[in-house]
């Protein structure tokens, strides 16, 4: 059950695809039979611009002579030339015969006309012979043959079969993907229903001539009802695509209206077939529009969102529009369609190849410029089709000087305004700013020099498109310069980043301007800020490293090696626990001497002396530790007591570890208004002159850096003369907190 409340069944992808390719190729399967099952003359016919009807080509199978080639077709009957019309029916053949989309009628009289005709002629193609009479007076009887070839299906029937079988194919592959994805829904619906239009008018559209006028009405009726609940179900697709504008509910009452209304157009209700069909379609259009018009406005403030409303609306409106101003437009206009249906079907192939793209893939910022590149060019193709109509059929000129003059003006009217337009919507958003800022973080944060070279070049050729990089030899510009006239753009180096010359802007196309080198130095700081907040990220990392690494040295250790040498279970076992709380503590960074709190030293050398005492008594140490009164009495901030406690468990670890010996002495005073600890133990110690030694391990450098740091000072020396070395002896100072020195 999805969010909405709405119960969906889980189907494998690889079974829902290959049901639907079965039942797909079933489909065409049957269309196609059903279109080759028809009685066949082997001949094209098409109208004359007086309104008659031509013989304009015959297949090589036909059974008519190929002498006929060109006559004008005047009637047609059936029976034998010499019988005419007592041997059986007799038709006289127009123009209007040919329409391959009644719907291009405007009136349901004239429609109900045209299948009434379409009737009688498939009365006479279906007798065994049938008698042409042409214009000169000659009659001409054939054998029409019983199926028609595969190879006679016009190029119009592939592309209408085409655009059925592509739309359910990609619908198909968005739902398997998306199942429960309410506009992966209705797009499989609205691929059906061009699959039911584009089928039908397949059927018909390629009909040699006729087709029985009961069989004519049902598929022109079912392509009504495709056309029809194809708008319906992109209104879903819109309505849910990115954000949900209606709830999951509104859509089926609204398909069932648009079933009830096309109803009502089958059955001439309506006054006729523009307020009827073509009316609602582009009502239907309007509200698709709405749709993307309100969905781009939700995703404001979300490029990726933005991006794919606009390529997906883009989509709709090549594929759709070119579809509604091809079918619907010219009986709007009460004017005649000059164009094939099939192409209209050509432009809804564009449409689901677009929402494939923008639904289930969303590569949306990599398809940018393809949708705008595609919409223009595609835009330039509907200006060339205008044009060559206005010449044509308003203008009243020969194909050939309109055909000229309409790719004149493409040419050199359209095509450089395009280009302008191209340069002056598209060049400020070649690099959006927030693709700009990762391609900048990806400079900045590239794991070596390697790869930020790499992305610095980049950089500029995503932004600049030059011609040609190359790394600038010394000496290089402290600013950008534009050099060469404008042929040429330096940009100077940074850190380990060589600097560049940019050469011949837009591959060629523009010249580098002064802009470009402010737009260059902009960059360039904008790189030096995230540069700068990389090394202060990484010197952040390693000082925690160097911390939880302290930390655990000088704390854990002690730990650990009193837990060791402890003979009592329950106290090893406390004592195993005690080390594992400190070091989520180390790890977490919450650590008590964060605090700033004042405190007396006498609590917490008490505390240290009972825990270091029980250490090194587990281990047969002796621990003898004097402290004075006034050390007692100290102040001590937490972070000087966080420091001796750490030096204090370090310089302990370190003699159970590593000296054997068998006493510790302890003494703490007051110098100087701070506090002073000596530790001396009785054990080997270091060698004669390997006090100093700048090797020595990690635990003496951490106690003179914790003291350091509070302002105090630590000594290491040999407890007697270095001639006569036994044991160690470690000294501590902290200033006073008055001073300041532990802040």
């Amino acid at each position: 059950i999805n969010e909405d409340g709405m119960e969906y069944r889980d189907t494998p992808p690889i079974r829902f695809l290959g049901i639907g390719l079965v039942v797909l190729i079933l489909m065409v399967g049957l269309v196609t039979w059903i279109n080759l099952a028809r009685p066949w003359l082997g001949v094209r016919f098409e109208p004359t611009s007086a309104g008659a009807v031509e013989i304009a080509a015959i297949a090589r199978q036909s059974p008519l002579a190929r002498e006929a080639m060109g006559a004008t077709v005047v009637q047609i009957a059936a029976g034998g030339a010499t019988g005419g019309a007592a041997d059986g029916a007799s038709v006289p053949l127009i123009a209007t015969d040919l329409t391959d989309e009644p719907d291009k009628l405007i009136t349901y009289e004239a429609y109900n006309d045209f299948l009434a005709r379409q009737g009688r002629l498939a009365g006479v193609l279906a007798a065994p012979e049938v008698t042409l009479v042409l214009a000169d007076g000659r009659a001409l009887t054939v054998q029409p043959l019983p199926k028609r070839p595969l190879a006679d299906l016009p190029l119009g029937y592939w592309i209408q079969i085409g655009a059925g079988t592509i739309g359910i194919l990609v619908a198909g592959w968005v739902l398997a993907l998306r199942p429960n994805d309410l506009a992966a829904r209705y797009l499989m619906l609205t691929a059906v229903a061009l699959a039911l239009a584009a089928f039908t008018a397949a059927t018909y559209s390629s009909r040699e001539l006729a087709w029985p006028a009961a069989a004519f009405y049902r598929l022109s009726s079912l392509n009504s009802l495709g056309t029809l609940s194809f708008g319906g179900g992109m209104i879903g697709v819109f309505s849910y695509y990115r954000s949900a504008l209606l709830p999951h509910w509104v859509m089926p009452p609204i398909l069932l209206v648009i079933c009830l209304l096309t109803l009502a157009h089958v059955t001439q209700v309506m006054p006729n077939i523009s307020i009827g069909l073509h009316a609602m379609i582009v009502g239907l259009l309007v509200a698709i529009l709405v749709a993307i018009g309100e969905q781009y406005r939700r995703s404001r403030g979300d490029p990726v969102a933005r991006a794919g409303v606009r390529w997906i609306g883009q989509s709709f409106l090549i594929g759709v529009g070119g579809c509604v101003a091809i079918i619907s437009t010219p009986p709007l206009l009460g004017v005649e369609s000059i164009f094939d249906q099939s192409l209209a079907f050509g432009f809804l192939i564009v449409l689901f190849v677009g929402i494939a793209i923008g639904v289930a893939r969303h590569r949306l910022f990599d398809l940018e410029g393809w949708s705008f590149s595609l919409l223009f060019y595609l835009s330039a193709a509907f200006v060339f089709l205008g044009l060559d109509a206005l010449f044509l059929y308003v203008l009243t000129l020969d194909r050939v000087p309109a055909l000229a003059l309409a790719l004149f003006a493409v040419a050199f009217l359209y095509l450089p305004v395009r280009d302008w337009l191209w340069r002056r919507l598209m060049t400020p958003a070649e690099t959006e700013n927030d693709a700009l800022m990762f391609r900048l973080a990806a400079v900045a944060f590239a794991t070596g020099p390697k790869e930020r070279q790499s992305e610095w070049g980049t950089l500029w050729r995503d932004w600049f498109q030059p011609m040609r990089v190359e790394v600038l030899e010394a000496p290089i510009p402290v600013t950008p310069k534009v050099a060469a006239g404008g042929g040429e753009l330096l940009v100077p180096g940074l850190g380990d980043l060589p600097g560049l010359r940019l050469i011949w802007k837009r591959k060629g196309r523009r010249l580098f301007s002064p802009r470009d080198a402010e737009t260059v130095e902009r960059l360039i700081r904008l790189l030096t800020g995230l540069s700068e907040t990389r090394d202060s990220y990484q010197r952040g990392v390693l000082e925690e490293r160097s911390r939880i690494s302290r930390d655990m040295h000088d704390n854990i250790g002690i730990q650990l090696l009193g837990a060791l040498h402890s003979g009592e279970p329950a106290r090893k076992d406390g004592m195993i626990r005690e080390a594992l709380a400190e070091l989520r503590v180390i790890v977490s960074g919450d650590l008590p001497g964060q605090t700033g709190e004042m405190g007396q030293a006498g609590d917490v050398l008490g505390e240290l002396r009972h825990e270091l005492g029980e250490v090194l008594a587990a281990a047969g140490v002796v621990l003898d530790w004097r402290s004075t009164p006034e050390a007692d009495r100290c102040s001590l901030p937490s972070a000087q007591a966080l420091a001796l406690r750490a030096v204090m468990r370090e310089a302990v670890s370190n003699v159970l570890a590593h000296a054997g010996a068998t006493r510790v002495d302890v003494r703490t005073t007051t110098r100087d208004g701070g506090i002073h600890l000596s530790f001396e133990d009785d054990g080997k110690g270091p060698a004669i002159g390997a006090v100093a030694a700048p090797n020595r391990g990690n635990g003496l450098k951490n106690m003179r850096s914790r003291m350091e740091s509070l302002g105090g000072k630590f000594l290491e020396s040999h407890r007697e003369s270095p001639q006569s070395p036994a044991g160690m002896r470690l000294e501590f100072s902290l200033p006073s907190a008055a001073s300041g020195g532990a802040a």
